[in-house]
């Protein structure tokens, strides 16, 4: 079995950090990958727990500022683990129902789940898991299919591709062990999977506050464009820039006075003017 450590990245520092040795701590195993992310997740980030490490006196305060990562030894030389420290927001996405939940909800997010079958496209055993689910994002990605299905159809469709979902979230998650004779927890698959949504969510967390504060940004500065336009002008300037409708022309005249207005209304759309040379209505033997 693989080993872990906690490592500062600077090459000034040998070693790696033991947190074991901490009152509280002494039950995790510094070099199981489980057990660093049990310790990291405790904090919010990496500031707070490289802070909590110097007061410890398990980093130094001169190498505070390099950074902190999980290695471990592969083929004679060490290695990074992919995404880095696990921290306390991180552990949202840390469960296979919540996993599964998040894609079920994502599931015509078609650039995701296809990046989602890149990444774990390597992992032992997944083959036909992987196939089965690229299948069904080709089904889905195909616009003609959404629109010429009945509901019932579409709708076992849907179900079909959430199962394809969650027998890959379990395959990735889980491993089968020879000597129990059993399904284990894989925590490394575990961990890359969740690590990777994680990625993902704050992705489209970000995006949507984005587009909520350019919204507000747009509504404040017509707001500030109509109050500026408004600054001088009272309820009673706008009314009197209206025009007015019918009803309210009329409004608080007799009957005598609208036949007035009326019939001079008539005449000026009628008026002949005395302009020299031009025919006037009676020489066209209008009367």
């Amino acid at each position: 079995m693989a080993k872990y450590y906690l490592k500062q990245n600077t090459k000034k520092v040998e070693g790696y950090i033991d947190f074991s040795k901490i009152e509280g701590f002494e039950k995790l195993d510094s070099t199981k990958l489980k057990d660093i992310d049990s310790f990291t997740s405790i904090f919010k980030n990496d500031e707070e727990l490289k802070f909590y490490l110097c007061q410890k006196g398990l980093i130094d305060l001169d190498n505070v500022n390099s950074n902190l990562n999980i290695i471990y030894r592969y083929n004679k030389a060490d290695k990074k683990v992919p995404y880095g420290l696990v921290f306390n927001d991180d552990l949202r996405l840390f469960n296979e129902q919540e996993m599964k939940n998040f894609l079920h909800e994502s599931i015509y997010n078609f650039d995701l789940l296809k990046k989602l079958c890149n990444r774990f496209d390597e992992y032992y055993g997944q083959e036909m898991n992987i196939h089965v689910l690229r299948n069904h994002i080709a089904l889905f990605e195909d616009g003609n299919m959404q629109y010429s299905l009945p509901g019932s159809e579409k709708e076992y469709l849907i179900n079909m591709y959430k199962n394809a979902i969650n027998r890959f979230v379990h395959g990735i998650v889980t491993k089968y062990n020879n000597k129990k004779k059993e399904e284990v927890e894989n925590y490394r698959g575990f961990r890359d999977l969740a690590m990777f949504l994680n990625k993902r969510l704050k992705e489209i967390e970000e995006e949507k506050m984005k587009k909520i504060i350019a919204q507000q940004d747009l509504e404040k500065a017509i707001e500030e464009h109509r109050n500026e336009t408004e600054e001088f002008l009272t309820g009673e300037d706008f009314k009197r820039m209206r025009k007015p409708s019918y009803k309210e022309f009329y409004k608080g005249m007799d009957i005598e006075q609208e036949k007035e207005i009326k019939k001079e209304k008539t005449k000026i759309k009628t008026k002949q003017f005395n302009i020299p040379g031009q025919l006037t209505f009676e020489d066209m033997g209008w009367k």
